[in-house]
Formats: C-alpha cells, structure tokens, sequence
C-alpha cells in the first residue's frame, strides 16, 4: 500500500473503500495508527445528507497508536495509546488529531472498546455537569433514550454523581438494561404518558435537568442527540412560562480551545468514575472497517441494545 491508507469516504448516501495519501501533521497534532473507531447516531445524519455534502471520511471518535508527533508536542510521545475525538476521519487506518484532543486510555477498559468513549463522555459532560460551579446542581434528571449510546452512559455518569436517574426506553430489553445500569425509574415512551408518569414519580415537582421537555418551573432541556425525525411542535411559550433554559449540547460545534477544556474536565471527573468500574461503554457490535456502510443501519433500526458499534480498519 505504500504511504497510502485505507479509508471510507461518504459520497452522496454512500460510503465507499478508498485508497488515500496518509495524513501529515501540523506541529500541534500527531497520528494516530487507528485500532477502532465508535460508531455515532451523526454518522448516520451525514450519510443522509447532513453536516458535510462534499465527500470525506467520517467519524467523529477513535483509539490507536500514536506513531508520529508535532514538533511542539511534549505530554504525548510514539507508542502511547489514546483516544481522541475527531472532527471527522474516523472511519480510515490512520488520522491526525490536535493533542489537546487526545485522552488516555482508562486501565480498565481496552484499547479497541476506548474507541467508543470521547464522543458521549464529552457530550454528557456538556450537557450534565459542564455548569454545576455557577449553577445549582441537578439533583433530578430524566434520560430519554436511556438505553443509547449516550443514554446508558449518561445514567451510569449521573447515578455515580447522586442524581435521581428517570430513563425511558421504548422495548423491555431496553428498559431493563437500563434499570440494570441504575435508573430509579424506567418508563416506556411507547406506551406509558410521560408526562403524567414523571409528575408521579418526582410528587409533582418535575425534572430540573432533561434530555426532555420539562413540567416544573426554572428547568433545563437539554438536547445531547437527535433520534428519528429532527423536529418538533414545542409551543415555546410554555418554555417561557416556565422559565426553562434550553440549552444544546455538542462537542462538534465547539471551538478548538472549547474542545480542550472539555476533554480536559472529562479526563479530570469522568475518567475516574471509569477507573473505579462505576461506569463502562457497553460495545454491541464489531465490525470491519470495509463494514461501515452497513454500521448506521443497526442504528437506524434500533438492533442493538446501547447501540454501541465499533469499526475495526
């Protein structure tokens, strides 16, 4: 293959195996041998025609090798093993990553499962703990979707914090998976009313923080992901009355320095929750990088439990 590697780049709706030049390092960054890439629901939005239209390589998270370093590079060296979050090209044997982007691999955790990690740890760390210091600290949050990727890590994180967890799913097998990871409530949105169901459970005081419309007075909604269509007929006069916050939280948007610091608190605080075995990324399915195409549609149609795939190049 020469200096060449392999890759997946979208084109259109597809994704297609190609042959590229190896990426090449500014002085801030350094490259990474890649041993796996996470799979995320915003892959799918891409190879339906969101975020980028012209072709490139996907992926927003992965873990590997480090075999090469910027000039200006001192905390990593070659051969260190890290994850990183990525502005795209995950889906590839090789990328070049900012270090500020870089975390360290968790003991406890392997090389190629670590790959699943930045991605949902940075974004419940934005949506959940980010602004704890000037805010008054959740004590209560309602978990839509508990059994996703993010879902079952953000009930794991917020559980170890002494958060009062209510998690929805939508099948059985979800909802106990959910109860299993330490949910003190687990409704299904399919068949039970939301709204009336939370009100009993918080003895009408609703939810201060949720990845969720909100009942009670000065909350927060806070949306972390998007599942099926991406839109809705919230009256935000009802936002209004109440006083919500409405708040979105992405890792993607952030700015470089923003990313930094992000990755920096989830090092400091979530990263020993891991260590101590209270929280762990739940891998549904590996697959080959030559595979990837296919990876969005478990997450499409809701296969498997955590939705949690890995690609391996």
């Amino acid at each position: 293959m020469g200096a060449g590697m392999r890759a997946m780049v979208l084109k259109g709706e597809s994704l297609q195996l190609r042959q590229l030049e190896k990426p090449k390092i500014k002085e801030d960054e350094v490259l990474i041998k890649i041993v796996a890439s996470g799979v995320n629901r915003c892959d799918l939005t891409q190879t339906k025609g969101g975020w980028f239209t012209k072709p490139h390589c996907p992926g927003h998270e992965c873990s590997g090798i480090i075999t090469a370093i910027g000039r200006n590079i001192t905390r990593w060296k070659v051969g260190d093993k890290v994850c990183a979050i990525l502005d795209k090209g995950g889906y590839a044997e090789q990328v070049a990553v900012p270090a500020k982007q870089l975390l360290p691999i968790p003991s406890n955790v392997s090389l190629a499962d670590a790959a699943s990690l930045p991605f949902a740890a940075c974004n419940i760390w934005l949506a959940l703990f980010a602004n704890q210091e000037q805010e008054a600290p959740m004590k209560k949050v309602l978990i839509h979707e508990g059994a996703s990727k993010i879902g079952s890590m953000a009930i794991q994180f917020a559980k170890y914090k002494g958060m009062k967890v209510i998690a929805t799913a939508g099948s059985r097998g979800h909802l106990s998976l959910c109860e299993d990871l330490g949910a003190d409530a687990c409704f299904d949105h399919k068949t039970q009313d939301l709204v009336d169901t939370v009100m009993k459970e918080t003895r009408n005081s609703g939810i201060m923080g949720s990845i969720s419309l909100l009942k009670r007075m000065e909350g927060r909604i806070l949306i972390v992901d998007l599942h099926g269509e991406a839109k809705s007929n919230v009256q935000l006069v009802h936002i209004l009355i109440k006083n919500c916050e409405l708040q979105v939280s992405d890792i993607r948007t952030q700015s470089m320095d923003q990313k930094a610091s992000i990755i920096a608190q989830v090092q400091k605080f979530l990263w020993p929750v891991i260590e101590e075995g209270k929280a762990r990324p739940l891998v549904g399915y590996r697959l080959p990088l030559t595979a990837a195409g296919a990876a969005p549609k478990f997450l499409d149609y809701k296969i498997t439990l955590a939705q949690n795939i890995i690609l391996y190049p």
